[in-house]
């Protein structure tokens, strides 16, 4: 249970330090008066987001801290986080001047998702807005699976389900990229066919376009060749012969003239190399040879090459076959898919028979615990002076799988004898839904081990007889779990173990929202006052003392 509360420089507080006990807890104050202000520093301990709103004094940080006195039943929770417990936990939360918070469990360091699943396990609270969750499946079932004791069981079963879907989304994802894939596959296999026929590494590609080049050109080369050869040794004005003529000039003064001898062997050594120049023109020149044939051949090559390379947009052998390889792994990459699709089909159905099994097992759970809850809630109801009101569970099994198993619900319900049933929120008024919400809080709090339930104003719209039976339900709810109600009603704060009064003052020019405990002859006062208004009577004190007496 909640034991202490602490809050410094929130919105219209300043420091306040509260020491609560077990049982029923009234909270009582005039509208407007920071009734709601204490709940929001509480939902803000809990792990709602906070902003710089909420310092009252921008220029000081804010501190909210709750201790809550926890069973050992709460160890699990603590070591599943890697949290020392503390029968006595503390939880603290900063918010500075520039905006950033800081969360505490215990004075470990926590972030805000830790604090929001220790917060919905330490406190229950019921706001006015909760009466529209009466219109939400999630929290019908909610109810369900705590009276039928299966919310763990349901918690990880939804967890597989959003398994299962994700599975299955994943499946039509790759059947669709499956699908497309296949489209292309015939042309990517084309493609690797053509490559593959091309045979790029048959070929020294650079060789064959030199050689393309010497065939296109033949005769032209084979022409210069021979005329080469001609002028260097055969024409009447030949290099060769002439160049001998002038060697046996030299040679006949070279014994007597060492400079001449000198250029007597010079004359010899390119005498000898243009022979062999000539020699080589006429080989080479034998070499060459006009085969149109072979030129066709090579050109037919060497199109082939252009061609792949324009089509895929590359340049040379080496990178088609680059093409190639990952045309390649295109294709056996079609292949794995279709070994992953068959994989994750036959983990998905062996994963939706292993639910629907389970989900039959949860419908059955819910339908007995349904008629369990029917019986308890209308009880609760007539003692709430809805004598004639019947609430009936509709629970449906479906052929399909959705979040919550293989269950719809619909919350029917009556007011009134002799009249049909019909959804709640369409049959019920303002009054009677805040009344439902009761029974409902009442009843489930048998099957929940919950240390705290804040109830919101949860009276709204009853009074007189049936706002003392709303008591006389809070009370009893409060013997087993600390209750704590904010709430208008005299009835309420009569039958509560202590009362709270929240009030506004006016110090110094400025505003702040106060708290304190009353007791004792402040009580009767608070108590009277909320009876006949400002003008205490004395009737109105003893009617005061009355209900403290009944409590």
């Amino acid at each position: 249970m909640l034991t202490q509360l602490r809050i410094e420089n929130y919105v219209l507080i300043d420091k306040v330090d509260l020491r609560l006990g077990a049982g029923l807890t009234a909270i009582t104050g005039e509208t407007g008066s920071g009734k709601s202000i204490l709940l929001g520093a509480l939902t803000l301990i809990l792990g709602e987001r906070a902003d710089l709103s909420t310092l009252r004094n921008q220029s000081d940080k804010c501190v909210l801290e709750a201790t809550f006195r926890l069973s050992k039943a709460f160890a699990p929770l603590f070591e599943l986080h890697d949290l020392d417990f503390d029968a006595d936990t503390i939880i603290r939360r900063e918010i500075s001047a520039t905006g950033k918070s800081r969360s505490f469990i215990n004075d470990t360091p926590v972030n805000l998702k830790v604090l929001k699943v220790f917060g919905e396990r330490l406190v229950d609270i019921h706001s006015q807005m909760e009466t529209s969750r009466l219109r939400n499946g999630a929290f019908r079932f909610e109810l369900l699976d705590a009276a039928a004791s299966q919310r763990e069981e349901v918690s990880r079963w939804q967890t597989r389900y959003r398994s299962w879907r994700k599975a299955l989304e994943q499946l039509e994802n790759l059947r669709e990229q499956e699908a497309r894939s296949k489209l292309d596959l015939d042309y990517f296999k084309f493609q690797l066919d053509e490559l593959q026929q091309a045979g790029l590494d048959r070929d020294d590609w650079d060789a064959l376009a030199e050689e393309a080049e010497t065939l296109r050109h033949a005769k032209r080369i084979h022409s210069a060749l021979r005329e080469a050869g001609f002028v260097l040794d055969e024409s009447d004005d030949a290099l060769i012969p002439a160049l001998k003529r002038i060697a046996q000039t030299l040679e006949q003064v070279s014994d007597v003239h060492a400079p001449t001898r000198e250029l007597h062997e010079r004359l010899k050594g390119c005498s000898l190399e243009l022979q062999d120049i000539a020699m080589e023109c006429a080989a080479t020149a034998d070499g060459v040879d006009d085969d149109p044939q072979r030129l066709a051949n090579i050109e037919e090559r060497l199109d082939l090459l252009y061609t792949l390379e324009n089509k895929h947009r590359v340049s040379g052998a080496a990178q088609l076959r680059d093409v190639h390889d990952a045309l390649q792994q295109k294709v056996h990459g079609i292949g794995s898919l279709e070994d992953e699709i068959k994989r994750l089909s036959l983990q998905t159905q062996e994963l939706r028979a292993s639910l629907e099994s389970e989900a039959k097992a949860i419908h059955a759970q819910r339908m007995a615990a349904a008629q369990r809850l029917e019986g308890e809630l209308n009880e609760v109801l007539h003692e709430l002076k809805m004598p004639d009101a019947r609430m009936v569970f509709e629970l449906t099994e479906t052929d399909e799988l959705n979040g919550f198993g293989k269950s719809t619900v619909q919350w029917l319900f009556t007011a009134n004898q002799g009249t049909e049933l019909q959804p709640l929120e369409k049959a019920a008024s303002g009054g009677e839904l805040s009344r439902v919400m009761l029974a409902l809080k009442a009843v489930i709090s048998r099957y929940q081990e919950l240390p705290t339930l804040i109830l919101d104003e949860i009276d709204t719209g009853v009074s007189g007889d049936v706002a003392a039976r709303m008591a006389e339900v809070m009370h009893a709810m409060a013997e087993s779990m600390q209750v704590l109600s904010i709430s208008h009603l005299p009835q309420v704060a009569g039958k509560a173990k202590q009362h709270l009064k929240v009030f506004k003052e006016v110090s110094e020019g400025q505003t702040f929202t106060r708290l304190s405990m009353v007791s004792g002859d402040q009580r009767i006062e608070e108590l009277a006052a909320m009876l006949s208004g400002e003008s205490v009577t004395e009737s109105a004190r003893e009617h005061a003392r009355s209900l403290l007496s009944e409590n």
